[in-house]
């Protein structure tokens, strides 16, 4: 295959996010998400585990990271979702605030550590993606 100049020069819109379906565990949820390599959220995890120093390996276990974590994946991975959440049998709509609740959530039966899974998974599927992508353009 050879190389397609036309190409070159187009941008991938890594910002925007995509919508990802099938989720794990989470029939009919979709989440529009930005990759996990999106340079804004690498920055600030790898801070944050700087921040760790020596016990960063430990740290990750614990519900302070966990919090953080939540946190990052809010401001700069996810961007949407439907059928994601519902409160009173009702689809709760997307909102930044609700997000960085559930996100941060550390609660007995799991929820928010299951939704930052699901966002997390999503956001793997991004990258994944645009991997694909570059492969497609380089001519892999």
């Amino acid at each position: 295959m050879s190389f397609d100049l036309d190409n070159i020069d187009k941008p991938v819109d890594v910002a925007g996010g995509e919508w990802v379906s099938d989720i794990p565990n989470h029939p009919g949820m979709r989440l529009k998400v930005r990759s996990k390599a999106y340079k804004k959220f690498e920055a600030a995890h790898n801070k944050l585990l700087r921040g760790y120093g020596k016990r960063a390996q430990q740290a990750i276990e614990g519900p302070d990271y966990k919090i953080a974590v939540g946190t990052l994946l809010a401001e700069h991975i996810l961007l949407g979702w439907e059928k994601a959440l519902t409160k009173g049998g009702q689809d709760v709509p997307y909102d930044k605030k609700t997000a960085k609740t559930i996100l941060t959530s550390i609660d007995e039966r799991g929820i928010g550590e299951s939704f930052g899974d699901a966002v997390a998974w999503a956001a793997g599927v991004v990258a994944d993606r645009h991997l694909g992508l570059v492969d497609e353009l380089v001519g892999n």
